[in-house]
């Protein structure tokens, strides 16, 4: 048994980083905002280990963000970052790496379908349904990214199992062990405190209120606020701040909808049906006789009712008590999905023996119809596109020595964390530096609220391109409606074709780049601060030109 399950898992993970090959994720950029900040945090801490531990972890970090301002720790709890770093250690700190531990993430979470499947359905319908979860498109996608859904859906996943068996055994062990991974779920990402209603909507469907007066029941709380209480509390700001804007009552309606929706999204349509049927025949226990009966393990009508929980703790999160939407935040459920899935082929299969008078059920016709539904249906290869921004890196790192000062980069967030992560990932010694134009031009929250410019016209962002410690400005060309900082930058940098020479760039790249062709008439360079009144209450101050070693934070 184990055996088999090892050699699922491998095949797991060989199907994901195939999907990812064909994706195009081990040449393209990592993109958005956050995979960018997950990526460039992780590899802060990565090298904050790696050097030694030299010091205050909270000022090598603070050194690292002056030079590559994507790091976010503390936005998010830590254990996604600890974890990536501690993988990275292993292996190599490489785009190759981060996308490895991903598929790794995709195979546990196919291996945990495989093993709730496999005790009802048995084994080889247990590999179809885990290698169906890999390659659902969300699932694809997920893995193509360094981002901290997927590790919390398996931990999510993992923590619903434990409190089926406290459900089944009544075992302190197992109630410890759900209030474990719980915890860890939460340390990845705050959406894991939707496991908080996973016991509400567990006794309710089960009906056992007699828990609620054992102590045993309540571990698990206690469990969870000695683990990440710490954490919270130390870091409640940030934790505020990265909720901003808060979603409110009025946001509810339309998430609860858009939530249905995303369900319906993680296994598409035709599976979803067959998730309803299959739903709905736990519930109301439809039998088509003891010779078309599937034996089930023990405890195995409660493993339908803590699914049906799982869906409804994550959907009532969601929609009720933090109103948002992305259905990323739903991994956790396709397990279940798919359970529900296959249960609808085994309920439609026994209906048709009886209605037919068949003398064995077509489960194994009906399963295949519903795989080849989804792969006509649903199926795709979520593609990842190239922007042509790791060229633009490689080739701005191999001229840093010949032009010492800083790379100011300006667009839309997205191009920002490209360039910064490509950098990043490349220059292990953190020799050069990136300014943020959307930090030093303009100011704004995490979230792009409270916007306004710090200088108002396209002169005043010459004197601080002439003052400033720059020697090479990335243009974002993509975006149709650039901000007003970029539009500013751009129009100073077309008035002065004398000093920023437009470099030929390549079909395929989103990016102009204009390198200084005369010396800033401002000697010695003004100091750049970043503001981080938000998440510091101060500033820092960028590091001059040609001092790798003046990294200073300061009160301003």
């Amino acid at each position: 048994m184990k055996y088999r399950l090892t050699v699922s898992f491998g095949v797991f993970f060989v199907f994901a980083v195939f999907l990812q090959w064909r994706a195009g994720a081990f040449v393209a950029e990592f993109d958005g905002n956050d995979e960018a900040a997950h990526l460039v945090t992780s590899l802060m801490v990565h090298d904050y280990v790696a050097a030694g531990m030299p010091g205050s972890p909270r000022k090598f970090a603070e050194k690292y963000y002056v030079r590559y301002p994507r790091v976010a720790f503390g936005v998010w709890p830590p254990l996604f970052h600890l974890s990536q770093a501690g993988w990275m250690l292993i292996t190599s700190p490489s785009r190759v790496s981060a996308l490895l531990m991903m598929a790794l993430w995709a195979a546990l979470l196919a291996a945990g379908c495989y093993g709730v499947v496999r005790e009802r359905y048995g084994f080889r319908v247990a590999v179809v349904m885990g290698l169906l979860l890999v390659s659902l498109p969300e699932v694809q996608e997920a893995a193509h990214t360094v981002m901290a859904d997927l590790m919390m859906s398996c931990l999510m996943f993992a923590a619903t199992l434990f409190f089926w068996r406290y459900l089944v055994t009544g075992r302190v062990r197992d109630s410890l062990l759900f209030g474990v991974l719980a915890a860890l779920a939460i340390l990845v990402k705050y959406n894991a405190l939707s496991l908080a209603l996973l016991p509400v909507f567990g006794v309710l469907l089960t009906r056992r209120f007699r828990l609620l007066r054992e102590r045993s029941f309540w571990l698990p709380a206690l469990v969870v606020l000695a683990l990440c209480g710490p954490w919270y509390v130390g870091q409640l700001q940030l934790v505020r701040y990265a909720m901003e804007p808060s979603p409110g009552l009025a946001d509810i309606p339309g998430a609860m909808w858009a939530n249905i929706l995303s369900m319906i999204n993680l296994v598409g349509v035709p599976l979803t049906a067959l998730a309803a049927v299959g739903a709905l025949s736990q519930v109301r226990g439809w039998s088509y006789g003891e010779a078309a009966s599937r034996p089930s393990p023990a405890g195995g009508n409660r493993v339908w009712a803590v699914g049906g929980s799982l869906l409804a703790a994550l959907w009532f999160f969601h929609s009720v008590l933090f109103p948002i939407n992305d259905t990323r935040y739903f991994l956790a459920a396709t397990p279940i999905l798919l359970l529900f899935g296959v249960a609808g082929c085994d309920h439609l299969s026994r209906w048709t023996a009886a209605s037919f008078h068949f003398e064995r059920p077509p489960f194994s016709a009906a399963l295949a119809g519903a795989s080849l539904a989804y792969m006509l249906v649903t199926f795709h290869v979520v593609r990842k596109d190239s922007f042509g921004i790791t060229e633009v890196a490689v080739q701005l790192l191999r001229s840093a020595s010949d032009s010492p000062g800083a790379t100011l980069v300006s667009g839309r967030a997205t191009i920002e964390g490209m360039l910064i992560s490509e950098m990043a990932l490349r220059d292990r010694a953190q020799q050069h530096g990136i300014l943020r134009a959307s930090k030093v031009l303009a100011s704004s929250t995490w979230m792009g609220a409270n916007y306004r410019l710090l200088y108002q016209t396209p002169e005043e962002v010459g004197k601080f391109l002439d003052a400033a410690p720059v020697s090479c400005v990335v243009l974002d060309r993509s975006s149709p409606d650039p901000p007003p900082h970029h539009a500013l930058l751009e129009q100073a940098l077309t008035a002065q074709p004398q000093v920023w020479k437009a470099e030929p760039m390549a079909d395929k790249s989103r990016v102009q780049v204009f390198h200084r062709t005369r010396a800033a008439p401002a000697h010695p360079f003004a100091p750049v601060y970043l503001d981080m009144s938000n998440t510091l209450n101060k500033s820092l101050e960028a590091p001059a030109p040609g001092n790798s070693d003046s990294l200073r934070s300061s009160l301003h």
